[in-house]
């Protein structure tokens, strides 16, 4: 038994709420002995064993009795109203409310260098999670929330929190499932969320992370179902949109970056669009679902090629899709019938990055022979009407909604003769940026050498809205270029869709392979 060993035992041995001398001398022992177990293993795992000392309880047994009364103390359950209001009680540490934190950071960095990388310490320390868990509920109230100088304390119970689980499965899960039945404001991950300090973040971010990495699957699926997850991750989403813009190197960008390691588990997972559906609102689409939806998007198009993308998104994602191109082609037709709906922008934002990922999804797919993405895209409905449809509906309304501009004045868009043209109804068109040339991108990827799709479009008069948008727009940059591709895919091998287009007499022609090598501008 080393020196530093035996003074820690001792001081364990010899602590007593009533004796100040004795509560000084564990803090001085537990705080020289902190910096022994930071930097070895040998002596974590030597003290982790250690039985001797007089009380014959072992460390384990005085540690937690330590902690019981620390929790007790700090919580004020032992403190009269004298000793909170102006810090001269004789809590742990013998000199009021000050003390009593001085003493319970020493415990916890303490207890937090004990466990780290040793199961066993973990195992045994972990008994002492519900009054470590008592402590940072307290330290996160609005009241002790005003003072910056518990920051510190509360940062280091939950880094102790963290070293207990880390690496250890079954302690990760039993943790986890006692959050995750914790859907009230009493659960702290909730509560350290709402925090501004950016470290605390940290702190709470490392040890979602770490309770969820690794073999700990289960965890994230009980992350998503649950409502506290659910809470939690629009906590999380809220967190990170206001982090967006932090600076490269600066600890807010550092926070962001391990608030998308904890998500991106959960997209390898294949279960970023179950939680977004998880996270439906009586409104169409929520800030935080978007904040989601650009993560993933950005995730999806990141994905080395090298890597395979999660099965469930070519089932899950289509669909998705689907739902919100005929949510939008709703709003659309009744911002045409009254006034602009107000939820039609954030459905718009929504739509052109599920749009993003499936195109993202279909071209790596576009080379493949197996095409799951492709074949969920054919075969999506809502309310009896195809993905595809739906994509020709949509864009054909916004055609109406969104006129064009060209030389700074709106352009009817050329419609197909059975359908008359409405007048344009006022909108911001900075309110729906890229919608119609992501719309048409996906719509020139299905039919890229896929005659059913082809035919679906040029039958429910898809061509000629295609060939609506092959003209300038000055609120749609690269616009008519995508458009001219999507056409071209069209035509190509399809003399059906090319009979369209000639009766639409365009100033140029197609070869013989269906390809339009040039559409004149309107």
């Amino acid at each position: 038994m080393t020196d530093s060993i035996s003074n820690v035992l001792d001081a364990f041995d010899s602590f007593s709420t009533d004796d100040v001398r004795s509560i000084q001398r564990l803090q001085s022992a537990m705080e020289s002995e902190s910096v022994v177990l930071a930097t070895s293993l040998n002596e974590r795992i030597a003290l982790g064993k250690e039985q001797r000392g007089r009380t014959n309880l072992g460390l384990w047994n005085r540690l937690e009795s330590v902690w019981q009364l620390a929790a007790s103390r700090l919580c004020g359950r032992e403190r009269t109203g004298t000793e909170s209001n102006n810090g001269t009680g004789s809590g742990s540490g013998g000199g009021g409310e000050d003390a009593n934190l001085g003493f319970l950071l020493a415990l916890a960095r303490f207890t937090r260098n004990l466990v780290a990388q040793v199961s066993h310490n973990q195992l045994q320390a972990y008994r002492c999670e519900p009054q470590i868990r008592q402590c940072v509920h307290y330290l996160t109230s609005w009241i002790m929330l005003q003072r910056q100088d518990v920051l510190p304390l509360t940062r280091m119970l939950v880094q102790t929190l963290s070293n207990m689980i880390t690496g250890n499965p079954e302690l990760c899960t039993s943790l986890w499932t006692v959050y995750m039945a914790d859907a009230e404001d009493s659960n702290i991950l909730l509560r350290l969320l709402a925090m501004d300090d950016v470290k605390t973040l940290v702190a709470c971010l490392v040890l979602m992370l770490n309770t969820t990495t690794a073999k700990n699957e289960p965890n994230r699926v009980l992350f998503v179902e649950s409502r506290a997850g659910q809470r939690v991750a629009i906590k999380l989403l809220t967190k990170m949109e206001s982090l967006f813009d932090a600076p490269g190197d600066s600890p807010g960008a550092n926070t962001y970056d391990i608030g998308y390691q904890f998500l991106r588990q959960l997209f390898d997972q294949g279960l970023g669009v179950t939680l977004y559906n998880s996270l439906e609102h009586e409104d169409p689409v929520m800030p935080h679902q978007r904040t989601l939806l650009k993560l993933l998007d950005g995730y999806l198009q990141a994905l080395s090629t090298s890597l395979s993308i999660h099965p469930a998104y070519a089932v899950s994602m289509p669909s998705l899709y689907t739902s919100l191109v005929s949510k939008t082609h709703g709003s659309i037709k009744a911002s045409l019938s009254t006034s602009p709906d107000p939820h039609l922008p954030a459905l718009s934002e929504a739509l052109v990055l599920s749009a993003q990922c499936c195109q993202a999804m279909l071209l790596r797919e576009s080379e493949s022979g197996d095409k799951p993405t492709y074949q969920a895209m054919e075969r999506e409905t809502m309310n009896g009407t195809g993905c595809i449809e739906l994509t020709i509906e949509t864009l054909r309304d916004l055609n109406t909604f969104l006129p064009r501009i060209e030389m700074g004045k709106a352009i009817p868009i050329l419609q197909s003769k059975r359908r008359p043209v409405q007048e344009p109804t006022e909108a911001d068109p900075s309110e729906f940026p890229y919608l119609k040339r992501d719309l048409i991108r996906v719509l020139g990827t299905l039919a890229y050498r896929n005659r059913a799709v082809q035919d679906r479009i040029r039958q429910c008069g898809g061509v000629q809205v295609v060939m609506g948008h092959c003209v300038i727009d000055e609120r749609n940059p690269y616009l008519r270029e995508h458009a001219v591709f999507t056409l071209r895919n069209l035509l190509e091998q399809n003399v059906e869709n090319q009979g369209v287009v000639r009766e639409m007499k365009p100033l140029r022609g197609f070869d013989a392979d269906g390809i339009l090598r040039d559409i004149a501008e309107s």
